[in-house]
């Protein structure tokens, strides 16, 4: 009996290991078709779109639109079949809100944009809002992916590119056409803002954890313009106000796992892990969880049978350190959050989702929420709620099939700045007009110092760097302007409280990700500050001067069109929409960041070398002949006939 036991739990525990999604994934040679094509487009550009089938001929498939949860369309296979008449696999699927294409074991991965599941609205009604892949990423650039694992024929490639070029010309001479209208706050809102090296070293770290890539703390930080790691974290405490963490503290957050140790999840080391949370200093000093038990009772006197306690945490990680090393005496820095319930309500709801909040917060990346403690006041039971991970023991059964041993470590590369100085150039064959506006505000801690003669200054540089290149950004004018600081105040607090806990940014595209609504506020906060819709001179690039940028994680911003690649967005670029905006109090040099700002607003992104060059984080001034080239390039497409000098 005791045998069959064992041999029962064998089969089920292999049962786990086994995902049938897997088994249905495609291999060997695909072309698709030009139909299945753009509906695979389709299919990458809808957030909600899940898992894409395809017939082995490559003429038919579908897919499934999924929210959090629950799904649409899962006869997919037998509908697929009975269109196609032939067997249907799956080419491409959706995980964690990224599109993978899994044909071949190819995996590979799309930028996708942030957006959040719409839990509240069932799968059949879901409809998306262009947000499955970056929208930077054009229908060219899906086809020259296809192309390269040989999905597609490279005629079909060239004849998908002919026909999106044609349409496009098509397009602008229609666009040509119409009536110069007045741009308004609509038109404006969807500009794509500039970023900070906060944020992108923040993404860059939760990118590399993701990917399951080592971290090297000291070098990502000279990388993204700190002088040190210490430095980042200083910038980080200040941002999130958290004074109870050490750099230490953080380099073991951004520490990986180690993916060679066959992790032991008896439920000693368990109990271990519970043992080592529970009493960790900095959580028994600042949570109120085990005063409230004790009470059995709210801060308004309602009544506690159970509570439950929720931590946020990589529960590989250290459970990998604790077999390593039994005697392990603290984790790394983790959240928390609990719940209490009365009756036979559950407490672990409202443990979860305080914990995912406070996680979100603090940008913590890596881990999850996970139950930790449950404990009733009636009967003064007290249980360990961590229970060994069926992920865990498949990662442990695949290390014992392929007798891993420890990867030996590849030397660093350290990348070499060479010398690409290039000699100035002897004339001028490109001046652009710029109008400046110092917003004029007189509010406690919010007041403008800068005067006409900083502006000049500032521009002697800015001229002394991209003159180099044969370009000079021409000040046409300088006017004051008083600002519209009547919710100031409010709007501060909002910045401090709400949005810098919600940014990230994609360090490769430039581009933030947030909250929808969040990002559109905290610019609609600027642009009532600035007066951005009167403010504007439509024959100039019109720069503002504040007396720093709310929140202060970033010492100027460019909110423009100019790199995102979207056709239809062409009317607002040959418009001149957008402006830069500089914070006149804050640890850069304004002079410099004018001169980097000016080059966003020409589509030139962040690329290069740290501290060498302007269009990157530090000090950097060298402007590559490339970048100058895509600056004449956009000006000449766009703005050419809009930019005038007086």
């Amino acid at each position: 009996m005791e045998k069959m036991k064992k041999l029962l739990g064998i089969l089920v525990l292999g049962l786990l290991f086994v995902n049938p999604a897997y088994s249905k994934v495609g291999k060997g040679d695909l072309q698709m078709s030009p139909e299945v094509l753009k509906h695979f487009i389709k299919y990458l550009r809808n957030e909600y779109a899940k898992t894409f089938v395809i017939s082995s001929d490559g003429k038919f498939a579908t897919y499934t639109i999924c929210g959090d949860i629950s799904c649409s369309g899962s006869s997919i296979f037998k509908q697929c079949k009975k269109e196609s008449g032939s067997k249907c696999y799956i080419f491409s699927q959706r995980k964690k809100q990224k599109k993978i294409i899994r044909w071949n074991k190819v995996d590979y991965i799309f930028p996708s944009e942030y957006w959040s599941y719409n839990v509240m609205v069932k799968s059949k009604h879901l409809k998306g809002s262009n947000r499955g892949i970056k929208k930077e990423i054009s229908d060219n650039d899906i086809i020259d992916i296809l192309n390269k694992f040989g999905f597609i024929s490279g005629n079909l490639a060239l004849e998908q590119t002919k026909t999106e070029t044609t349409q496009t010309q098509q397009v602008a001479k229609k666009e040509n056409k119409k009536e110069d209208k007045p741009l308004t706050e609509e038109d404006l809102e969807n500009m794509q803002p500039s970023k900070s090296r906060l944020e992108a070293i923040i993404e860059f770290f939760k990118e590399s954890s993701e990917n399951k890539i080592p971290i090297d703390p000291d070098a990502a930080a000279l990388k993204f313009g700190y002088k040190s790691f210490e430095e980042f974290v200083k910038d980080y405490f200040k941002v999130m106000e958290i004074t109870n963490l050490s750099v230490t503290d953080v380099k073991d957050f951004l520490a990986g796992t180690d993916e060679t140790v066959i992790i032991d999840q008896s439920q000693e080391n368990l109990d271990k892990l519970y043992s080592v949370i529970i009493n960790t200093k900095y959580f028994k000093k600042k949570n109120t969880y085990f005063k409230t038990f004790k009470k059995g009772k709210t801060k308004k006197g309602q009544r506690i049978d159970t509570m439950a306690l929720a931590v946020y945490l990589n529960y590989e990680k250290e459970m990998a350190k604790i077999t390593k090393n039994p005697n392990l005496k603290e984790i790394s820095p983790f959240t928390w959050w609990w719940g209490w319930a009365s009756g036979i309500k559950s407490p672990y709801g409202w443990a979860l989702s305080g914990c995912e909040k406070d996680a979100k917060k603090y940008k913590l990346f890596g881990g999850e929420c996970i139950i930790v403690d449950w404990r009733s006041k009636i009967t003064g039971e007290i249980k360990n709620m961590i229970k060994p991970s069926v992920r865990v023991a498949a990662r442990n059964e695949k290390l014992r099939k392929q007798k891993l041993k420890p990867k030996k470590e590849k030397k660093k590369e350290i990348a070499k700045v060479t010398d690409q100085t290039e000699k100035p150039k002897s004339t001028i064959d490109l001046i652009i007009p710029v109008q400046v506006y110092i917003i004029q505000v007189n509010e406690k801690g919010y007041k403008t110092t800068t005067k006409p003669e900083d502006v000049r200054n500032d521009f002697k540089v800015v001229n002394s760097l991209w003159n180099t290149q044969g370009i000079q950004f021409e000040l046409i004018d300088i006017v004051k302007s008083k600002g519209n600081a009547k919710s100031l105040k409010k709007d501060l607090k909002w910045v401090k409280k709400k949005y810098l806990r919600s940014l990230e940014i994609d360090p490769k595209k430039g581009t933030i990700k947030s909250d929808e609504s969040k990002r559109v506020k905290y610019w609609q906060m600027l642009h009532k500050l600035i007066k951005g819709t009167t403010n504007r001179n439509k024959n100039a690039i019109n720069l503002f001067y504040v007396p720093y940028l709310p929140g202060q994680f970033m010492c100027g911003v460019a909110y423009s069109y100019s790199t995102i690649i979207d056709h239809s967005l062409d009317p607002y670029k040959r418009k001149n929409a957008g402006y830069a905006i500089i914070g006149e109090q804050n640890m850069c040099e304004s002079d410099k960041i004018v001169a980097h700002e000016l080059g966003h607003m020409f589509s030139l992104v962040h690329k290069e070398t740290t501290n060498v060059d302007l269009m990157m984080w530090g000090d950097g001034k060298r402007i590559n002949s490339w970048q100058a080239d895509k600056l004449r390039k956009y000006h000449n497409k766009y703005l050419k006939g809009t930019l005038a000098l007086n």
